[in-house]
């Protein structure tokens, strides 16, 4: 029997034997539980966000889990090591300052491991200047 708050167990075989003696007679019983692996990993998650970015803009992407198996977090990995801030434990900040683009992506993840990435390819705009204008137009970086 598991006790109450107990966790952490492997999957096996549990069994719980109860006797009882009264008055020189013995009673034995005994009630097992085969508790299976769950060893499956969550599916890749849904991600959202902007893909085309201005330098110094800061941007927020979420995801969303798909499936049955409930991930416990997820991992972000920025193209270049770009700053990644937590908002939630769905949603993210990313500061594309000085970036050159690249992909974003993340993992859905459980005590079993984790998902396939699902990635984002972001597309990162230099504002270039008109002559004898004021207004920026964007420009794709060349990378």
């Amino acid at each position: 029997m598991r006790p109450t708050g107990t966790t952490g167990l492997q999957a096996g075989l549990y069994c719980l034997e109860l006797t009882h003696e009264r008055n020189g007679v013995s009673c034995i019983d005994t009630y097992c539980v085969d508790v299976l692996e769950d060893i499956e990993t969550p599916d890749a998650p849904i991600l959202d966000g902007l893909t085309e970015v201005c330098d110094g803009d800061m941007e927020t992407y979420t995801v969303t889990p798909v499936g049955s198996v409930t991930p416990n977090g997820y991992t972000w990995t920025s193209p270049n090591g770009e700053p990644i801030n937590d908002i939630s434990n769905t949603s993210v900040s990313i500061d594309w300052t000085g970036s050159i683009g690249g992909e974003l992506c993340v993992t859905a993840d459980n005590d079993c491991g984790s998902s396939e990435p699902t990635c984002l390819g972001i597309l990162r705009f230099h504002l270039l200047y008109q002559t004898g204008g004021p207004d920026p137009i964007p420009k794709a970086a060349e990378q």
